[in-house]
């Protein structure tokens, strides 16, 4: 049988990381639960100003990314644009394939939904998800393919026209498709640089 602590604490500036990122950590060294062994309970913390990762089932690899990018509150993702979350995680892509980056930007987006928060250019209900466009699934499986996961049609800005045309199974047929999609959506490529 598993226990549910509901925990209403008051910390101090410097103990409020320490609980956003490793809260069970934080409760079993503070808190005192006698009788209940550390793996029987779970936490669920009232007080709205802490968001601690575990709560929304964030992997270790996923909170070592956010703290890089100095994101320690689900809060201070305010402070970002959406374009530089995305180039963050292109980034650490190519240097860590250790980690399931695909999944890192499903999980913060659905996070920020529960919490009603937005990028500092862009709101949630404003990216354009694969999900809800009429792109052939030939399309969907060509970036999948290639190791692109995208989530949402804003993401295609972060490539040229040029890189696009080199994937693997990228035929001109299925490039049209989704140059006609971006077109109705308002996207173009990323520029050469």
């Amino acid at each position: 049988m598993k226990i549910t602590l509901i925990v209403d604490i008051e910390v101090t500036s410097e103990q409020e990381t320490a609980v956003i990122v490793n809260p069970d950590g934080f409760i079993s060294d503070h808190i005192d639960i006698k009788g209940i062994e550390k793996n029987n309970y779970s936490i669920i913390f009232v007080n709205t100003d802490l968001m601690p990762y575990n709560a929304y089932d964030f992997s270790k690899g996923m909170v070592d990314w956010l703290n890089r990018l100095k994101i320690f509150q689900l809060e201070d993702i305010c402070n970002f644009t959406y374009a530089q979350i995305k180039e963050s995680q292109i980034r650490d892509v190519k240097k860590e394939s250790s980690h399931d980056y695909r999944g890192f930007m499903p999980k913060l987006i659905d996070a920020m939904k529960k919490q009603n928060l937005k990028f500092k250019d862009i709101g949630i209900e404003n990216l354009i998800s694969f999900r809800e466009l009429e792109l052939s699934n030939r399309a969907i499986n060509c970036f999948e393919y290639n190791g692109i996961f995208y989530m949402y049609m804003q993401d295609i800005a972060f490539f040229t026209r040029e890189n696009i045309s080199h994937l693997r199974n990228m035929g001109e047929k299925t490039q049209r498709e989704i140059e006609e999609v971006m077109l109705k959506c308002g996207i173009g490529y990323k520029t050469d640089e």
